[in-house]
């Protein structure tokens, strides 16, 4: 990776650390700054000025997102994960299409997957015998159909999905995580 790749990427991952801005108001942020150098000394009117909304009550603090900008590169080169954002061209089409979609997406795994049929399965985590068996099928059925499952991590019916679609014939499915990919929850599924 290039000194300016990283550059842009510490600028893209300062921009999306700032909870507070939408997907839209992110794009603007990375289109009209340089780098991250000013984005970590910018100030909230600067950045309201910006965005053309008033953040004065946000919670800003550029040289801490500038830190936690670091240590999040450091963990993914440190864990071979891959991103991508909403302005590039491998990001999955039908995200765009939401009213605020995500501005990055970090993975590990093919994307493709996400650009094909998908179907989402959620449910309780206290998961009956019937229910398990229900989820389990209903994703293996789906991956046999080339189907890509899409589900959270947690216990009960989002982890019988996954396995479901994993003893399809496609064997496609997609965690979706509540915190960073570093972060498995709940840690029992780390090896799942």
């Amino acid at each position: 990776v290039l000194m300016s790749d990283n550059n842009d990427l510490i600028k893209r991952l300062m921009i999306q650390d700032a909870s507070f801005l939408t997907a839209h108001e992110k794009s603007l942020l990375q289109n009209n700054l340089d780098s991250f150098n000013r984005l970590a000394v910018m100030s909230n009117s600067e950045l309201s000025s910006i965005i053309q909304r008033d953040v004065t009550r946000s919670l800003w603090n550029g040289s801490e997102v500038l830190k936690k900008a670091q240590t999040a590169l450091r963990l993914i080169k440190a864990l071979g994960i891959k991103w991508t954002f909403i302005d590039s061209p491998d990001f999955p089409p039908m995200l765009r299409e939401m009213k605020d979609p995500p501005y990055a997406l970090f993975y590990r795994g093919n994307l493709d997957c996400l650009n094909q049929k998908c179907v989402s399965i959620v449910g309780t985590r206290r998961v009956t015998c019937t229910g398990r068996n229900a989820a389990f099928d209903f994703a293996k059925d789906a991956s046999d159909d080339n189907v890509t499952v899409v589900s959270g991590l947690a216990m009960g019916v989002d982890i019988c999905s996954h396995k479901g679609a994993l003893a399809g014939k496609s064997g496609k499915t997609a965690a979706v995580l509540p915190g960073g990919i570093d972060t498995i929850v709940p840690l029992s599924n780390t090896k799942t």
